[in-house]
């Protein structure tokens, strides 16, 4: 038995001028993975979630019960003000990292936070008992 030996054969440009890919759809294959992966590469990726917490750490309060929400994450130099959500809606008045009150009625709700370099937190939801 001997060995194989193998030479090397050279193509010439007219050789490959006439080469068809016998799967048509593999090209087709390789774009659609391209044009899906393309983007990917190109996004940045999603800031960090801020991370609320709750003080007592109980959902359930009573009324004139202290309540401090802290919300932390990630801050710009130019600002380290804390955007506060009630249900929602903005609470203006509200941009330190923690957020004291007294608990009545119209605080029961979802409260979410966000800082200058995070997205908004998941929410904690509030409620307070009469």
């Amino acid at each position: 038995m001997g060995i194989l030996s193998f030479l090397p054969v050279l193509a010439t440009e007219s050789d490959w001028a006439d080469c068809k890919s016998p799967q048509p759809w593999g090209h087709m294959l390789l774009w659609t993975a391209v044009l899906f992966l393309a983007p990917v590469a190109g996004t940045p990726a999603a800031p960090p979630k801020a991370v609320l917490k709750l003080e007592p750490q109980w959902i359930n309060v009573l009324q004139e019960d202290s309540v401090t929400l802290t919300c932390r994450g990630t801050h710009s130099p130019e600002s380290d003000s804390i955007q506060w959500f009630h249900n929602g809606n903005l609470i203006p008045t509200h941009t330190q990292p923690s957020y004291r009150f007294k608990a009545n009625n119209n605080d029961s709700g979802e409260y979410t936070c966000q800082t200058g370099q995070t997205s908004l937190s998941d929410p904690v939801h509030l409620t307070v008992l009469s």
